[in-house]
């Protein structure tokens, strides 16, 4: 068990490296003024479910009538015992709610957070904010590199340009020492973010596979939640996805780079930017932890200002599914205790785990947010090897006989 759980955490350094709903307004009111970007014309609300009943529908304003279910929310009779969750829950404790999507793109935001939060039937109302992907500073080959990982371990190479304190690492038991142990309950993590590279070297053997006749959605190893290509093209074009996917999961094998666990399988999730696309997602994660799937952390290196209660509820049902959101902190060098980071929304969500970020001279990554109430442990974020789509190069000199520079 020690073991797993430290494999687990050990997932933590990638979420490292990588507004309040207005109230109907009267007509003495300044319109509120929204933090963060977001999708122009486009709200998410969380609705009472028996509103989004077939029998109920009839009856709803025309906004709501036409909204696109996300995910549903359970109610809160399974957490009787935990006081937390039932006072986060207490508005609507007897009854499931759903959270789903508003669109009309001849109004502004504004207004249509105004005209939802006036109906009986929203729980609450916020925009649809765009996340941004957070990139580690990082640097990718195809030979073995597991040398220059300084995060899972120490590390003995006279060669390695990351060297840092004996001790400041993740410390992964016995780590890139591949064993003869065959697992049937391999933990499972779902890479939520532009996809992975399926033909990647490092990651064609750690992909989660769908169980034959399992009713999920999506393809043999994930979904496409972005709303750009079909469900089954969790191929990712971007690089972002693929690197986070070798950060926790990469094979070792001797090549390439080597991931925090040699037993974890990468469950990929390709979405857009927009929290919506992201709940989606989740709704995946909890579908799947409900069929048995092993998934026990969905990765989140993403975020940007706004915090979104919508992201915040989805976080806490696949939580009670099973499966643990690990957050990034963000990248902007801010105090989350006093900004509008997306990751400070989480502070009393039993199943986000935030993530600082660190470097390998043992400070924090100039970059990296912080807060002493909002965020809840320091990984390694910078300088951080692992892997790209095979139809991206990058040049590593460090390994290079006779580099160019």
């Amino acid at each position: 068990m020690k073991k797993f759980l430290t494999v687990l955490l050990s997932a933590l350094l990638v979420a490292a490296s990588l507004p309040l709903a207005a109230f109907a307004q009267t007509a003495s009111e300044e319109t509120p003024v929204i933090k963060g970007d977001y999708v122009q014309g486009e709200v998410i609300v969380c609705l009472d479910s028996g509103s989004t009943a077939p029998r109920s529908r009839s009856a709803l304003p025309d906004l709501l009538a036409g909204a696109e279910p996300l995910m549903t929310l359970s109610d809160s009779a399974g957490d009787a015992d935990n006081t937390q969750l039932r006072s986060r829950q207490a508005a609507s404790a007897d009854t499931p709610q759903v959270l789903a999507l508003v669109k009309d793109e001849s109004r502004s935001t504004e207004a249509l957070i105004a005209e939802l939060e006036s109906y009986p039937q929203v729980v609450f109302a916020e925009p649809n904010y765009i996340t941004t992907n957070f990139e580690t500073t990082a640097t990718e080959t195809y030979p073995d590199l597991s040398d220059l990982q300084w995060a899972n371990s120490d590390q003995s190479s006279k060669n390695n340009p990351f060297e840092n304190p004996k001790g400041f690492n993740i410390g992964v038991p016995d780590w890139n020492i591949p064993s003869a142990s065959v697992d049937s309950e391999n933990p499972v993590v779902a890479i939520l973010d532009t996809g992975v590279d399926l033909t990647n070297p490092d990651l064609k053997d750690k992909l989660w596979t769908r169980p034959a006749g399992s009713s999920l959605p999506g393809g043999d190893h994930g979904i496409n939640v972005s709303g750009e290509g079909s469900l089954e093209n969790v191929v990712d074009t971007n690089g972002h996805g693929t690197h986070c996917a070798g950060i926790v999961g990469a094979a070792w094998n001797n090549m390439g780079v080597s991931g925090a666990g040699e037993k974890i399988e990468i469950m990929a999730i390709q979405s857009n930017t927009s929290i919506s696309s992201k709940i989606q997602g989740f709704d995946y994660v909890k579908q799947a932890c409900r069929e048995g799937v092993n998934v026990k952390a969905v990765n989140l290196s993403w975020g940007g200002p706004g915090q979104s209660k919508a992201l915040d509820r989805a976080i806490e049902e696949t939580g009670k599914a099973g499966a643990i959101a690990l957050v990034a902190s963000g990248n902007s060098g801010w105090d989350n205790d006093i900004s509008n980071s997306m990751a400070s929304g989480f502070l009393n969500n039993p199943y986000a785990v935030v993530v600082d970020a660190a470097n390998p001279t043992g400070t924090m990554s100039t970059f990296s947010d912080y807060g002493k109430r909002t965020t809840d442990i320091v990984a390694p974020g910078s300088q951080i090897l692992s892997t790209v789509p095979m139809d991206q190069s990058v040049y590593y000199p460090e390994k290079d006989e006779a580099p160019v520079w």
